[in-house]
């Protein structure tokens, strides 16, 4: 199972994380939060807290931070080893930049590394990957890229030929010129998943799935989808 969060660690998100956490095993569940380097609003260290605050209050006891902010520390076995047996990790954080610019991703540090391949074996075992704040849209096998023009780049590929777009935070500001760019890319043979903040969509298998207090789109093929929380869809 694989969680697209638009936000995350925030009230009105409760529902959503409290059935990952009762879908990973309940208050009991092993609980792994990996923050950014440096998230666009919280450090690595705060976000850390934040999430290790926020699992608590749902009933969480087992919960872990585990920090991978260069690529030694993507490549630390014990690291990958706690990753592979727990029973729900959180990615959470931009994921992408440092102090407002791309010089930190996880696409650098984390894919391709020992840590990454502890997460591809523990979804194949069953855990629930979650991405929260902007580490959503790296979790498919393409991110997008907005600085002054969009493009169209490799994510860390555990869900192919899709791609995610949070409409929370920076892309409220900009969510008509990012669609707009998105829709007329290259790649329109990729289907695009927005959600609204407050919304999560869940991929169990191959279905999709809406949950939260907002709406989903699909972008597929020249046409638009929407989906409202508890409605189910396939790509």
């Amino acid at each position: 199972m694989i969680a697209f969060n638009s936000v995350g660690f925030k009230e009105g998100n409760e529902s959503v994380d409290r059935y990952l956490l009762e879908q990973a095993g309940g208050s009991d569940a092993s609980v792994i939060i990996v923050p950014s380097l440096n998230g666009a609003h919280y450090s690595a260290q705060s976000l850390g807290e934040r999430g290790t605050s926020w699992f608590k209050q749902l009933g969480a006891r087992n919960i872990e931070v585990i920090q991978i902010n260069n690529r030694q520390a993507a490549e630390d076995s014990r690291k990958a080893s706690r990753l592979a047996k727990a029973n729900l990790i959180c990615l959470a954080g931009s994921g992408r930049y440092s102090f407002g610019f791309e010089d930190f991703s996880w696409l650098k540090t984390l894919k391709g590394s020992i840590c990454w391949d502890g997460i591809a074996e523990a979804l194949e075992q069953g855990t629930i990957l979650s991405g929260a704040h902007g580490s959503a849209e790296l979790l498919p096998e393409y991110d997008c890229s907005f600085q002054d023009s969009l493009r169209v780049v490799e994510g860390l590929g555990f869900v192919p030929d899709v791609i995610f777009v949070s409409l929370a935070g920076y892309f409220t500001f900009r969510g008509k010129e990012v669609m707009k760019q998105l829709l007329q890319r290259k790649h329109q043979n990729i289907p695009v998943i927005t959600v609204e903040e407050s919304a999560s969509v869940i991929l169990q298998g191959d279905k999709y799935r809406v949950l939260g207090n907002g709406l989903a789109k699909v972008y597929q093929k020249g046409e638009v989808f929407s989906y409202q929380t508890g409605q189910i869809f396939r790509l």
